[in-house]
């Protein structure tokens, strides 16, 4: 799961944003359907779970402050809130 403190407008299919709740959270977005395929320098690469070769593109994020992270197994248990 990958944690914004702001939108990051993601229109992937098999990728959903909710919003998390509170009157101020430290990270305000909640995106799942992920997988983190590398980390390059300053910079990860994302595809959707459901990624093939021919349906969609990956993603490349700036490794800051304003992301977490949070790796689970497939089909482990996630939490439900943000």
């Amino acid at each position: 799961m990958v944690f914004s403190d702001k939108s990051l407008s993601m229109r992937l299919p098999g990728v959903v944003e909710s919003r998390c709740a509170g009157d101020d959270p430290a990270y305000g977005y909640r995106y799942d359907g992920l997988k983190l395929i590398m980390q390059a320098g300053d910079r990860y690469v994302f595809i959707a779970h459901n990624w093939t070769p021919a349906g969609g593109p990956a993603l490349v994020l700036p490794r800051t402050d304003s992301l977490r992270l949070e790796f689970h197994a497939p089909g482990g248990a996630r939490s439900g809130t943000c």
